[in-house]
């Protein structure tokens, strides 16, 4: 981290931050949610959503590494070949994405069904 800190400074150029986007928006979305909820964001939790799936969906911790890390260096690309305005219109896309994506599994997977 401290490495992405000082690309930011020595380039003078805010897009690098973004180098570890996919785990901190993770991080900020979990914490967020908790805080939401009321809950001590002290205190330990699987509320992750690499967590919920590597754990709840029975998928391994080696695949959801792995497409973490496809999913975050397919932004890295991405990030590195367009300006720096531009890059804050992909993290907006990356958060969405996010978003959906933890929808729709914590929707399957925790909300009850409605039955009629």
């Amino acid at each position: 981290m401290f490495v992405v800190y000082k690309l930011v400074y020595v380039t003078e150029d805010i897009k690098y931050i973004f180098l570890m986007l996919v785990f901190g928006v993770d991080s900020f979305i979990t914490i967020g949610i908790r805080a939401l909820n009321k809950e001590n964001i002290m205190e330990p939790h699987r509320k992750h959503l690499c967590q919920y799936l590597a754990n709840e969906t029975k998928k391994s911790h080696l695949f959801v590494a792995v497409v973490y890390f496809i999913v975050q260096m397919l932004f890295n690309v991405c990030l590195l070949q367009i300006g720096t305005y531009m890059s804050f219109g992909l993290v907006v896309l990356v958060i969405l994405a996010y978003l959906l994506v933890r929808y729709m599994i914590y929707k399957k997977h925790v909300l009850p069904t409605i039955q009629e």
